[in-house]
């Protein structure tokens, strides 16, 4: 999904807006000597305001084979496909973002890979 200031659905939320947002929850739990360094670390999240594509990849977990185990598969073999099955989803996603830094990056483009001070259904979610 392809993002520059607008949300997915195109309308006049800002992104970096819903960040800063985000930012600002959080800080009120920060102790209180902590918080203006937390704050001017959240300045980072919104590094990506003035570019011209922002590109979030989001997954979600897939559980196939965990759904396809019996009730007699022991807990430590369930423990492990669940593992298993939310690691390989996001082992998946960072090398699609890798590949797009490293293609972004042989086409003489710049590119960052960030996270953020917020989960994405906090973000992308709609009521």
């Amino acid at each position: 999904m392809a993002l520059s200031g607008r949300d997915q659905q195109g309308d006049d939320t800002d992104l970096a807006a819903l960040v800063r947002t985000a930012v600002d929850r959080i800080a009120l739990t920060i102790e209180p000597q902590f918080e203006e360094s937390f704050r001017a670390y959240g300045d980072y999240f919104t590094r990506f305001e003035a570019a011209p594509v922002v590109i979030v990849p989001l997954f979600r977990p897939m559980a196939t084979l965990s759904h396809l185990a019996g009730s007699r598969l022991d807990e430590e073999d369930r423990r492990r496909i669940a593992a298993m099955e939310r690691d390989s989803g996001l082992i998946g996603a960072s090398l699609a973002i890798e590949n797009l830094l490293l293609a972004t990056h042989a086409s003489g483009l710049g590119g960052s890979a960030m996270t953020g001070p917020s989960s994405p259904s906090t973000i992308f979610d709609r009521d």
